[in-house]
């Protein structure tokens, strides 16, 4: 066998190898807004893995998830579950189910108050920079479905 012939083919099985992981398994992307500061910067990447379940969606998970309200593809922190009720006060604090939600994450809590009853097969999405997300808070449809969820952050790359 020719040396072009098996660099050939190694390229082909590269490029099939690559495109399956990609569709199936992980995707990388990068960062646009500061919505998730201080937890993720724009400019910084992140790898997403597709392998998940609904049953798998916990509180605290960073999601990718397609929005058709925004008509784009956001990444949040899950903050409200199925059958969740979410308050936030005035200050920002959130206690989900009368149990106050330890967020070490924020420096700033602010944003709009509010009580969320969060229904089947949906979460509730906020972003770590609560005075600049735009997230469930101010969304007409507060409550994103679950098959809505594109990947959970697996990765991030250090910041720049």
């Amino acid at each position: 066998m020719s040396t072009t012939i098996v660099v050939g083919f190694a390229l082909m099985l590269g490029a099939i190898l690559g495109a399956t992981v990609h569709r199936w398994i992980f995707f990388v992307i990068r960062i646009q807004s500061w919505s998730m500061c201080p937890t993720l910067m724009p400019g910084q990447f992140a790898l997403v893995t597709r392998v998940y379940s609904e049953r798998s969606i916990a509180r605290g998970h960073i999601v990718v998830a397609a929005s058709d309200e925004l008509g784009l593809m956001i990444i949040k922190r899950v903050i409200g579950t199925p059958g969740d009720v979410i308050d936030i006060d005035g200050s920002g604090r959130i206690k989900v189910n009368n149990l106050v939600l330890v967020e070490p994450y924020i420096e700033t809590w602010a944003g709009p108050a509010g009580t969320f009853i969060v229904p089947p097969q949906h979460v509730l999405l906020l972003g770590d920079n609560r005075s600049q997300s735009i997230d469930s808070r101010q969304w007409q449809r507060p409550f994103l479905p679950v098959t809505a969820i594109r990947g959970r952050l697996v990765f991030k790359t250090r910041r720049c």
